[in-house]
């Protein structure tokens, strides 16, 4: 009984580590978001060439709704810390560079007094033999 009970502590504390870490400090100018451990991993995908490197990947893309007193808004980016990998997926290092138009809108609705907008973002891209995965994101609305 008691090796269960440590058993189910210990899936437990290890799905809590798993699950991305998300900070939201909502303030009377805005929201700031700060979401850490997004994606520790690249996926398969199929190269991308410049042409679509605004294309939207299936399966890197998540999205995220947030709760705003005002009905317009608009996604600054702050920080994008990008792990980088080579083409068989071993890590090389992490890079520091922003891709705004990676980070927008989809929807905006409205309930009552308050008003929500989902905002998506892709967490890999691939150009050349290099895959960057997003781990950490900071953006204000």
């Amino acid at each position: 009984m008691r090796l269960t009970l440590i058993i189910i502590i210990l899936m437990i504390a290890s799905a809590m580590t798993a699950a991305p870490l998300e900070q939201v400090n909502t303030t009377a100018t805005g929201v700031t978001v700060r979401i850490q451990s997004l994606r520790t991993e690249p996926y398969v995908t199929e190269p991308m060439t410049e042409e679509d490197i605004h294309d939207v990947r299936p399966g890197s893309v998540i999205g995220r709704t947030y709760a705003i007193p005002y009905a317009n808004a608009r996604v600054e980016v702050q920080n994008m810390v990008w792990n980088v990998f080579d083409a068989q997926g071993k890590l090389i290092g992490e890079t520091h560079f922003r891709l705004s138009n990676w980070i927008e809108i989809a929807n905006r609705l409205h309930f009552r007094e308050m008003y929500g907008i989902t905002v998506t973002m892709d967490t890999q891209r691939q150009v050349g033999n290099q895959i960057h995965t997003l781990r950490e994101v900071e953006f204000s609305l």
